[in-house]
């Protein structure tokens, strides 16, 4: 044999070895997941056929709709409101049941989309949970981990959160019985969920459905897939089967990388969508009320312009400013510069803290903080109840109202 062909046949010795190092760890894998299901929850209910609910089959309310030949069309739902499409007398045990897929057309990933259902234990009681986009013209949800999926399920349907303006069609609800094929369909969807980009985007991925246990979650999935295939190549290298060879390591551990990277990019271009939908040639002022903080935007704006534009001192008082209203203390801090805003603040601090022209911006809904009107002054109960305006006669903190909305108050101290 000459140097050549030598050469080559190692070059085809390290790809094979590689392909079935990542081969073999991935069927361990997926055996040991299998094993682990079947000893958590049995074998399932293979006998149990998949419950496939026609969108034409869904008795909708609380919308504008009309029928279309592959389902219901929900053509619009204002804001704060809900459409219900419920089917009845669906008849089934919950615990036969693994994973649920909705297919539909016109969804948005902004949209908030719910699975309903009903039990015979309470037939008039509507539970819900919100529905996971895994990407594609479907959301899915597996039912198994849900606390209220249980007993015997009388009604079936899909709840949509308005506001929804352009039209969305539900074509139909699947149903899919528990067993070894649908939990690894299931464990496919979720890592395939996108889970949208918050602030903790550009430092951590987490990958997927929420509802996925930490330790196979994709991340954690393949660092094990990987892992074990450079344990077993260790073991074949130690028993002196195998050469070591430095391209099977590499390529095994690019290949992950490679993988992971790849599903950061879907979730890159499908937040690219989803960012294109809600900013694209939108003004500057447009963009900003179609921000997640649009509305708290629009409050700042209205407040800004109800006081003078030289810079005033203006106390924010939120309930819990250094926990649960931080963010709403924080951003509308800075919605309201160049005010000096102190954000810090439950309540009124001290008189001798605050300066007569001083602006105060309450946060609703707040039971401790009340405005007396036949006395024109602010009292507040620094325990959290309501407070008594008669027990302090001549009390509280005289002040002016400036204005008044759904998120909050502002008042000035003359």
């Amino acid at each position: 044999m000459s140097v050549g062909d030598r050469k080559r046949g190692d070059d085809r010795h390290w790809v094979r070895r590689s392909i079935l190092l990542l081969g073999s760890s991935l069927l361990i894998l997926t055996l040991g997941f299998l094993l682990y299901q079947i000893l958590q929850r049995g074998r399932g209910n293979e006998g149990a056929a998949t419950k496939v609910i026609a969108g034409r089959e869904l008795k909708l309310s609380g919308a504008t709709s009309e029928q279309a030949e592959s389902g219901i069309r929900i053509v619009s739902v204002p804001k704060g409101g809900r459409a219900t499409a419920m089917a009845q007398d669906v008849g089934l045990t919950a615990g036969d049941y693994s994973y649920v897929v909705v297919t539909l057309s016109g969804y948005r990933p902004t949209m908030k989309v719910l699975l309903l259902w009903s039990t015979s234990d309470a037939p008039s009681k509507i539970q819900g949970t919100p529905l996971a986009w895994t990407g594609r013209s479907e959301l899915g949800l597996r039912v198994e981990t849900v606390e209220h999926w249980q007993g015997f399920v009388t009604s079936v349907g899909i709840g949509v959160v308005g506001p929804v303006e352009d039209p969305i069609t539900i074509h139909h609800v699947r149903l899919v019985p528990s067993s070894p094929g649908s939990w690894l369909g299931a464990l496919w969807r979720e890592w395939t969920t996108f889970e949208g980009f918050d602030g903790h985007s550009m430092n951590f991925v987490i990958g997927g459905s929420t509802q996925i246990s930490q330790l196979i979650r994709p991340v954690p999935a393949v660092a094990v897939w990987l892992g074990l295939a450079l344990l077993l190549y260790a073991l074949f290298a130690a028993s002196g089967r195998w050469s070591w060879d430095a391209r099977v390591t590499g390529s095994i551990v690019v290949l992950g990388w490679l993988l992971l990277d790849a599903r950061w990019q879907l979730d890159l271009w499908r937040q690219l969508g989803i960012t294109h939908e809600r900013y694209a040639e939108k003004s500057w002022p447009e963009k900003r009320l179609a921000a997640e903080d649009g509305e708290l935007f629009r409050f700042a704006m209205e407040v800004k312009r109800r006081i003078p534009e030289e810079p005033q001192t203006l106390f924010v008082l939120t309930q819990s400013p250094e926990s649960a209203d931080r963010y709403l203390a924080l951003r509308s801090r800075y919605h309201l510069l160049p005010h000096n805003v102190c954000s810090y603040y439950s309540h009124p601090p001290p008189k001798e803290e605050m300066r007569p022209g001083s602006y105060f911006l309450v946060f609703h809904p707040r039971s401790d903080i009340i405005y007396d009107e036949s006395s024109g002054r602010l009292f507040w109960d620094h325990n959290g109840g309501v407070p008594d305006v008669a027990a302090f006669p001549g009390g509280g903190l005289l002040v002016e109202p400036i204005f008044s909305a759904e998120l909050g108050s502002l008042y000035r101290r003359p």
